[in-house]
């Protein structure tokens, strides 16, 4: 797997897949009191369409790789996401 095959899954929804974890483990920094937040396209694949997904805190101990929140980039405020652009997809998955 190379890195753009990994960014073009990631683009795609790869939801809780191999590139999910990749780019976590890439990207994630601090420990459980970190709130790491991704954005990616959800445009195809098993996840399209999706505003964003969570992983709950109680995984945290026997997962801390994969924690965090992934959004749609189309989601935040000003975003092309009608009429779900307004940020709170990530308030949401946040909890």
């Amino acid at each position: 797997m190379n890195s753009l095959d990994s960014f073009t899954e990631l683009l795609n929804g790869c939801l809780h897949s191999i590139y999910d974890t990749e780019m976590k483990g890439q990207l994630r920094k601090g420990e459980a009191n970190a709130l790491n937040v991704y954005s990616v396209g959800f445009v195809s694949g098993p996840a399209a369409g999706f505003l964003g997904y969570a992983t709950f805190p109680s995984d945290y101990a026997d997962a801390p790789q994969i924690d965090g929140v992934v959004i749609n980039y189309a989601s935040v405020p000003g975003g092309s996401g009608i009429p779900n652009n307004e940020g709170k997809t990530l308030t949401h998955e946040a909890g």
